[in-house]
């Protein structure tokens, strides 16, 4: 890794060793100077002019200042060795070391983390920054502390030989120039700027390199024609947010020719432009590289359009290509993504212990190397792999919006295998949706696109919401209702269970020794090794709750009532319990080998249409204590308040008119069954004051959250004492940041196991995650996770009308989790302030005792270039046993100048496609 750092480093680094480094030290204004006198002259004021000189003569109209020329009008700053201004037209010609340059002041809201960062550029020896100013701070609607900064800065300057123009008007022109706006630079012969704002440049060059203000950039374009067009064309001085187009371009590698161009365009918004290569070599890909290039093709107050195109080469893999497009309008907002490969291995990596089944006769689990045999892979990778994503979302008209997304791969394990997301379920949908004041309404399409997926379609879904409302005296509503054509769509496999599973007949006398009476039914294949069937039905749900809020004393009573309706046009004969409906899920596994024998739900039982009622009391109340004294320099503390709000909530659900076990499973509708538990909940915030003196805010310093379930009905193979759960976040600094979760199981008695005294595991911990991230100096941040769950079922806690906080995600009935421990760990920080940055992160699996993933990145920055060296290890078990790792070392080049370029080496996609690599463009 050093070696090719170094080798990179010291390339880029040479092409500018004869550079001088420029000391940007911006020039002293004169506004605000309490004397008349100044060091190079008599300061003259006319006309809103302020003017300062070795020598002053007047013509007329006309001020000639002559030696150390320095002439101020408003935020426009000329400096020569000779200027000649009429006060009345504001016409000047400037002499001799000409520089020009824009000071405007602008006010912003800043964050604490932003103030900071502003403070260390301020020091910085090239800074823009002239003087900032710290105001009042206030709460913003994101819940932040924020402060005032008013800031000047340099924006704009130009340097030459002369300049002849208005100071009104803001044209002008200037021969042999060098121009420096924003975070471009620009030079050439001559640049003429127009009535509308456009500079036009002859014989010109340009970069984000800073070192063209000094004849010695890294890399430039150089070109006949270069127009400089402001995004609101006026005449004003300021160029602000402004496009290129350079005509007759060729890139240069400091000053040698590398590639022509017949023209590029450079987007006035910075974000929207910009070129990335990334390479090296890992375990999957073999040595690769991958380059993208970010283009901006129209852009107007109304209307955004970019693009995006990527190229890569995987020595293992192939040659890979794609393109992203996304145009916003002001109602609207579409991305088209499109990538493809032809796949020259396409099982390695993930599924590199596989071969293609095709080429497979034997029906052993493992071959005479010990790795896992194609026979265990039950579904086909094609070699021609790809990615086709469109999203749209489109305000109709006020409170009524279209959605759309649509996302397919070759297969479920694209995404992974070339790093743009995770092997999971694509959301593939089609939504109308009105919000209203009073309710909100949606058409939904869910179709399946991808037969490697398991999904609920909805083909269609009508939905109406209605969010608590007062109805009448005191009395208040809430409520929803759907109609949804569902079908339950399993993935589709290549090859059944029988084909993978070595001796099917000790399978089948395994089954019927094991439980004959519990599985009476065969199935579909002698050996019961059925996959998931699937199935549907016409759903129509209808809830109806509510409310009769009292307050007594400090005390505060909401009784709840309410009704679900709900009819299938298909059901089940066939019971299926939760055991049944585990195994179908747990069967539904495209890379393991399940031998569970499944018990599928037939279509015989006809309609049903079941009722459920739900009876409910929540009582809730608050106290609060307060100590003003409370003071604490390093913790912030500003006084303190405690505010304790305990509540119980009651919920009663009777036994539904149907069984859950012959209606068909979508979601946690069809699981309901009889509920009868209180939960008692505490809720603690800890506040203080922060802010400046004249403008505190509370802020919440530290909260807890602690409830507990009590189950008055009997459930086999459960205590009637629930979980104790509890939830903490704790931020006593700005730079320190704690959360925390707990669940308890009190009883101490796990799932079916309450009279088994030879039961040694330990079912009093279920949970427990606690993250820590402290930023111990500036760009020093150090983050810290611990994760434990334990194997346990957990019993289900359910309610239509009350939110109820719940530690795991997922169905509210009946689950089983499994046992894991891990910690991660992660550092960066920095090597050379403001130059070399590092970041190093692990995972480490306790229970498996190994690292599951090591990540060294380095990131130096070059001027105008950032360069990135990681080395990656991920490890994992396979199917037999063994140990399988991957590794990685990974470069990456990127022009770092504008505010979205930087090196971000998560290579993930986000969900529908996004890729992260974009941010490293």
């Amino acid at each position: 890794m050093n070696k090719y750092f170094l080798i990179i480093t010291a390339l880029l680094t040479n092409l500018c060793v004869l550079c001088g480094e420029e000391k940007n030290k911006p020039f002293q204004s004169l506004q605000g100077n309490n004397s008349s006198e100044s060091s190079s002259g008599v300061m003259q004021t006319i006309n809103n002019i302020h003017a300062t000189a070795d020598k002053f003569d007047f013509k007329d109209d006309n001020l000639v200042a002559n030696g150390k020329a320095h002439v101020i009008y408003f935020d426009m700053d000329i400096i020569a060795d000779y200027i000649s201004v009429n006060t009345k037209t504001k016409d000047f010609e400037a002499r001799g070391n000409v520089n020009i340059e824009k000071r405007p002041t602008s006010t912003n809201d800043l964050t604490v983390k932003e103030l900071n960062q502003l403070k260390r550029d301020a020091k910085k020896s090239n800074t823009s920054i002239l003087s900032y100013e710290v105001g009042e701070s206030h709460i913003d609607s994101a819940g932040n502390l924020v402060y005032e900064v008013t800031k000047s800065e340099i924006t704009d300057k130009w340097k030459g030989e002369k300049a002849v123009g208005n100071m009104d008007t803001k044209l002008f022109e200037m021969d042999k120039f060098h121009l420096r706006t924003g975070i471009d630079y620009v030079k050439g012969e001559k640049a003429t700027k127009s009535d509308d704002g456009t500079i036009t440049i002859k014989d010109g060059r340009f970069s984000t390199c800073e070192h063209l203000y000094n004849d010695c950039e890294h890399y430039s374009f150089a070109a006949s024609t270069i127009e400089l067009v402001p995004e609101n064309k006026n005449k004003s001085f300021a160029l602000g947010r402004h496009s290129k187009w350079i005509w007759n371009p060729t890139f240069r590698l400091g000053d040698v020719p590398v590639l022509w161009f017949p023209f590029i365009y450079v987007p006035s918004n910075p974000d929207s432009w910009g070129l990335g290569a990334r390479g090296g070599e890992t375990s999957d890909w073999g040595w690769f590289l991958q380059l993208n290039k970010k283009m901006t093709l129209y852009y107007d107050k109304d209307t955004y359009l970019r693009t995006r195109f990527l190229v890569d080469y995987f020595s293992k893999r192939g040659f890979g290509y794609g393109n992203e497009t996304k145009l916003d309008t002001t109602n609207t907002s579409s991305r088209a993504f499109y990538y493809s490969i032809d796949d020259k291995s396409p099982y390695e990596g993930t599924t590199g212990e596989y071969q293609d089944p095709e080429d497979v006769s034997s029906n052993s689990n493992s071959s005479e190397d010990g790795s896992i045999s194609t026979n265990t892979l039950r579904t086909k990778i094609p070699t021609e792999r790809f990615e086709r994503a469109f999203s749209n979302t489109t305000h109709i008209m006020p409170h009524f919006d279209f959605r759309l997304n649509y996302d397919e791969v070759s297969d479920w394990y694209f995404k992974e295998d070339f790093d743009f997301g995770e092997n999971e379920e694509v959301a593939n949908y089609a939504v109308l949706e009105y919000q209203g004041e009073h309710f909100s309404t949606a058409l939904t399409a869910r179709p399946r696109v991808n037969d490697d997926f398991s999904v609920v379609e909805k083909m269609p879904e009508l939905r109406f919401d209605f969010p608590r409302q007062k109805i009448t005296d005191n009395i208040y509503h809430q409520g929803e209702i759907s109609l949804a054509e569902l079908k339950m769509k399993w993935r589709d496999y290549d090859k059944g269970r029988t084909e993978i599973n070595d001796d099917l007949s000790e399978i089948e006398q395994r089954w019927r020794d094991y439980d004959e009476e519990y599985y009476p039914e065969r199935g579909d294949n002698e050996y019961g090794l059925d996959d998931p069937a699937d199935y549907k039905t016409l759903r129509f749900d209808m809830v109806n709750m509510y409310y009769y809020p009292l307050k007594s004393d400090n005390f505060n009573f909401i009784p709840r009532l309410g009704m679900r309706n709900t009819y299938y046009t298909k059901t089940s004969k066939r019971d299926i319990d939760y055991r049944n409906l585990g195994t179908l899920f747990i069967v539904d596994d495209i890379e393991d080998t399940h031998e569970d024998y499944v018990v599928n739900y037939d279509d015989d039982g006809g309609d049903e249409f079941r009722t459920l009622f739900e009876l409910g009391l929540e009582v809730n109340t608050k106290f609060y204590k307060t100590w003003d004294d409370t003071k604490h320099s390093y913790l912030n503390l500003d006084g303190m308040r405690h505010v304790l709000k305990p509540y119980i909530n009651y919920n009663f659900i009777p036994e539904p008119s149907s069984s859950r076990d012959n209606l068909y499973y979508f979601d946690d509708i069809d699981r309901i069954n009889k509920q009868h538990f209180i939960r008692f909940g505490l809720n603690q915030n800890f506040q203080t004051r922060r802010g400046l003196p004249n403008s505190k805010s509370v802020y919440n310093w530290l909260t807890i959250e602690n409830y507990f379930d009590f189950h008055i009905e009997n459930e086999e193979g459960f205590s009637n004492i629930g979980d104790f759960g509890t939830v903490v976040n704790f931020t006593p600094h700005d730079r320190l940041r704690i959360s925390s979760s707990l669940l308890l199981n009190p009883s101490g008695k796990g799932f079916d196991n309450e009279d088994d005294e030879d039961d040694n595991t330990d079912d009093f911990f279920h949970k427990f995650t606690t993250n820590l991230e402290y930023e111990i100096a500036d760009d020093w941040i150090f983050n810290l996770e611990y994760s434990f769950q334990n194997e346990y079922y957990q019993r289900s806690v359910y309610s239509m009308g009350s939110s109820l906080t719940d530690l795991n995600a997922g169905t509210s009935f009946l689950r089983r989790y499994g046992r894991s421990q891990t910690v991660e760990a992660s550092l960066e920080f920095p090597i050379i302030e403001d130059d070399m940055y590092g970041e190093i992160s692990c995972i480490y699996d306790i229970d498996r005792a190994y690292f599951t993933e090591k990540r060294l990145m380095l990131k130096k920055k070059l001027h105008c270039w950032e360069l990135a060296t990681e080395l990656l290890q991920e490890q994992s078990r396979n199917t037999t046993g063994d140990m399988e790792t991957t590794t990685g070392i990974l470069i990456s080049l990127y022009i770092a100048a504008y505010p979205s370029v930087g090196v971000k080496l998560n290579r993930e996609r986000e969900s529908g496609g996004e890729d992260t690599r974009e941010s490293s463009n």
